[in-house]
């Protein structure tokens, strides 16, 4: 029998009007929220928002972050948002038409948009 491999970063999904998908490290999340519109899939609105804790030349943007469940300094970046509406969302609804609920493809995109945010931390070069 093959052992599933163990995700690096702490999962959750949240199902409601929009279901989120949420890579949570211990200092940042990228977070991907789709609000599918199941008769027209290219009506359907998808984000891929990064969340880190505070840090110098980072601006606040609320003090109690869901994902982080403190401060939070939310990015909405150009490349990840393209990203999520041209990669995501079309996968997202690929997997839920085949019915084959495995959305492993998925998290993996979250989670490579995690680990360039704690790579960028590590190195403090400020980002794009």
């Amino acid at each position: 029998m093959t052992q599933a491999k163990r995700p690096k970063f702490e999962r959750r999904l949240i199902l409601g009007k929009s279901i989120v998908f949420a890579a949570v490290a211990k200092k940042a999340a990228a977070v991907f929220s789709v609000r599918p519109n199941w008769n027209d899939e290219s009506k359907s609105q998808g984000y891929l928002d990064l969340h880190e804790g505070p840090r110098e030349g980072r601006e606040l943007t609320a003090h109690w972050c869901p994902a982080l469940n403190g401060p939070c300094c939310h990015q909405r970046r150009h490349r990840f948002s393209l990203r999520a509406k041209e990669v995501l969302v079309p996968m997202f609804h690929h997997h839920c038409e085949t019915e084959s609920h495995d959305h492993e493809e998925i998290w993996q995109e979250i989670e490579a948009a995690l680990q360039h945010l704690i790579d960028e931390r590590k190195s403090d070069t400020g980002g794009d």
